[in-house]
């Protein structure tokens, strides 16, 4: 049993089937001493539909190029294109990444059938609100 669990930097985005989530808010549920907090964020579905759609960088230099370019389905899934190249090796890296947000709602409901009962939502580091680009969750297990 843990004191805490700590979960940042997109990792549950990279987890697609709501299912599976459920299924890490259950075991992280289960492996907290009574009392015990589980901390993790998430990106907004405002920044999943909207800020990220159609985001596009890019960097040409003398020695690497990097382009990164993403696009939504505007219900919370995006897709990353990722392209590095080491111009003086010419070693070229090319990734795909898909990641998925909930609604901040559907998250409080996946915590509260794990069993947490005891959650705050913060955005950005401050109060909660709708055109956010993280989530960020305090959740306890109650001690008995």
């Amino acid at each position: 049993d843990f004191e805490a669990v700590l979960c940042f930097v997109d990792s549950l985005n990279y987890i697609i089937e709501q299912e599976k989530v459920q299924s890490v808010f259950n075991n992280v549920y289960e492996s907290l001493k009574m009392g015990g907090a589980f901390v993790f964020d998430v990106n907004s579905l405002y920044k999943h539909n909207v800020i990220l759609d159609g985001y596009k960088e890019e960097n040409d230099d003398e020695d690497f190029y990097f382009e990164w370019d993403v696009s939504s389905d505007h219900q919370g899934n995006i897709t990353h294109h990722v392209v590095i190249e080491d111009k003086e090796s010419r070693e070229r890296v090319e990734e795909i990444h898909h990641q998925r947000t909930f609604s901040m709602e559907t998250y409080q409901e996946m915590l509260k059938k794990a069993g947490f009962l005891d959650i705050e939502v913060y955005s950005d580091f401050e109060g909660y609100h709708e055109k956010c680009e993280r989530l960020i969750f305090i959740c306890k297990k109650e001690a008995h």
